[in-house]
């Protein structure tokens, strides 16, 4: 089963948006530990 370029990018689309959704609120709290 081959998946085309346009699914490729949407997978990865999706991917980005759930590990940006669950990083993002974690980011102010590391910096404020290294200042």
């Amino acid at each position: 089963m081959k998946l085309t370029l346009i699914e490729k990018l949407l997978g990865t689309l999706l991917v980005v948006t759930i590990v940006m959704t669950i990083v993002i609120p974690f980011i102010p709290d590391f910096f404020l530990h290294l200042v």
